[in-house]
């Protein structure tokens, strides 16, 4: 537990209100949300576009974790 809050406290303190957002959105933990905000997005856009594809991954997948 303590290291998924620290890699939460170091995507908010890397990307600041970019992290938050990412954080935020349903399915997306600390470690997608860096692989996601790692990349160069040019515009907000594409960042959102790809946020979004990985939530959409994780619905598919989500059933069959366990």
């Amino acid at each position: 537990m303590l290291a998924r809050t620290r890699k939460t406290a170091d995507i908010v303190l890397s990307y600041g209100k970019k992290g938050i957002m990412a954080l935020l959105i349903w399915g997306i933990g600390p470690q997608t949300a860096a692989q996601v905000l790692a990349k160069m997005h040019r515009w907000e856009e594409d960042l959102f576009a790809e946020l979004l594809g990985a939530k959409l991954k994780y619905i598919q997948t989500r059933p069959f974790w366990d």
